[in-house]
């Protein structure tokens, strides 16, 4: 009976069991502002990202890859101390360790360095891509995209030979003139950043014999002509022939732009007589 008189109530305790499944979150990466480097200059890229996983324990193994479209990377040494591996891409790198030794490999801004391929500018970015060690059926991945700017570079023109020159076996009889034309197998340098009209040859002196001609008309001391006048057959040299043979040479400096400055490089000239 209660206090009241009335009868006293009947009370049932239950226990309820809550299961909290283990869920494997998402790791993150953290990446730096985007990046510029110069064309055909190497970029340290190490340093521009760090990783987070909350539910990698620390002896458990962990992948990660970079990536980029218009270049290479070079990974420098890990370190030993923990299970570590690299496998060179043909883009890229694939690291394989412990999340700390990844981080602390990733905090040296030499750890990874980026080459543009040759001659190429415009954008680039470093493609990351991180899954924990959890095993493919509970693993987690993040990626990340570090852009990147290559800025263009001025490219100096490039001689195909290093020893241009023409070789001539003199027909005419002695005294006669002779005027063989200087073509671009003789003489030729291209520039990646610049049409034919664009690549400017200086002649610093003429050649201690014969005159060099710009469409017929000898070029005075510093005259300049373009790779595009020798593409159109517009140079050549008019030499007196007297018999003997002839050796010499003239200077020139090749650029975007005009330069006499010498020495410059040789341009030789052999004329030869019939046997």
């Amino acid at each position: 009976m209660g206090d009241n008189g009335a009868p006293a109530q009947a009370s049932n305790a239950a226990v309820a069991t809550v299961s909290i499944v283990a869920v494997n979150n998402q790791p993150v990466v953290t990446a730096a502002a985007p990046a510029t480097v110069n064309e055909d200059a190497p970029l340290s890229v190490g340093g521009l990202m760090t990783i987070t996983d909350a539910d990698l324990q620390p002896a458990e193994t962990a992948t990660l890859t970079v990536t980029v479209a218009h270049g290479t990377l070079t990974a420098a040494a890990l370190p030993t101390s923990v299970l570590t591996e690299t496998d060179l891409l043909t883009n890229g790198v694939v690291i394989r360790g412990t999340l700390a030794a990844i981080n602390a490999w990733l905090a040296d801004a030499n750890a990874l360095v980026y080459q543009g391929s040759p001659d190429y500018n415009g954008t680039d970015a470093l493609v990351v891509d991180y899954r924990d060690g959890s095993g493919a059926a509970n693993q987690e991945a993040a990626q990340e995209t570090i852009e990147m700017t290559v800025a263009p570079v001025a490219d100096a023109p490039t001689l195909a030979s290093a020893s241009p020159g023409i070789t001539t076996t003199a027909m005419a009889t002695p005294t006669a003139s002779i005027t063989p034309t200087v073509t671009n197998a003789m003489l030729s340098a291209r520039d990646v950043d610049s049409e034919a009209s664009g690549v400017v040859y200086t002649m610093i002196a003429q050649p201690a014999e014969g005159t060099l001609r710009l469409d017929g008309e000898a070029l005075e001391a510093c005259g300049v002509f373009t790779q595009a006048d020798i593409d159109n057959n517009l140079v050549s040299l008019a030499v007196v022939w007297e018999g003997a043979d002839i050796d010499t040479a003239f200077a020139f400096n090749v650029a975007n732009e005009a330069n006499c400055a010498g020495p410059g490089t040789a341009f030789t000239i052999e004329v030869t007589a019939l046997p």
